[in-house]
């Protein structure tokens, strides 16, 4: 109250507002961020969840059009897929990077994701790390037989998995991924970088994924 030389009931009703406004606002403002944070996060936990046959997330290096919105609308209606494109430098140790990977598990964790294709040392580094816990092997998958015949695959030996303590672990001789230079079937890419596509452990129908999988991949 020194600013004004009086008791706070000797203020003016103005006086009072001002006084008000100038030491309470930043509290006040936050409160209402919080409560806005809160009541968005409420939402998106409460709101149906829309269900998609298969769900696919593109993470990497890539340049977008204006036909993506469309092209994810395509997917929706003739396949009952959900497409998830991002543009990303995962080369870089940013927020953005750490915020995708945490995204990523949650997805998984939900049955939100199906078929994840990123770039080659990003998708090698996933598979590292997971020792092939993240992945479906896809040579184990009947449908992609051909497939795996005529394309570059990410095998085993490609990686080399290694826990917490630095210590290499083993996995299963297994193919886990499809190099694709050229995603097809995508008119909302124009250019992207050497991708890596591969079918997650929790993908809700394999059949399905494997066959989206070929419309990609071809």
């Amino acid at each position: 109250m020194e600013k004004y030389g009086k008791d706070f009931k000797e203020l003016s009703r103005n006086e009072k507002i001002w006084y008000l406004w100038e030491y309470y606002r930043r509290p006040a403002l936050a409160i209402v961020i919080a409560v806005i944070l809160v009541g968005g996060l409420l939402v998106n936990m409460l709101k149906p969840r829309e269900v998609n046959e298969v769900d696919i997330t593109i993470a990497g290096g890539l340049i977008t059009n204006d036909d993506l919105d469309n092209e994810m609308t395509r997917y929706k209606e003739e396949f009952n897929t959900g497409l998830f494109v991002t543009a990303i430098d995962w080369n870089m140790m940013s927020e953005l990077v750490m915020v995708m990977q945490q995204k990523i598990m949650v997805m998984m964790q939900s049955k939100e994701l199906d078929i994840l294709v990123l770039p080659t040392d990003t998708f090698k580094q996933n598979l590292a790390n997971s020792a092939g816990s993240m992945f479906i092997p896809l040579d184990e998958i009947p449908e992609l037989a051909e497939i795996i015949k005529s394309h570059e695959v990410i095998r085993t030996g490609d990686v080399t998995a290694v826990d917490r303590n630095g210590e290499e672990r083993e996995m299963e001789e297994h193919i886990w991924g499809i190099k694709v230079p050229k995603l097809a079937h995508l008119a909302g890419i124009d250019e992207h970088e050497e991708m890596v596509i591969g079918i997650t452990a929790t993908a809700k129908d394999v059949t399905k994924a494997a066959n989206m999988v070929d419309y990609l991949v071809d």
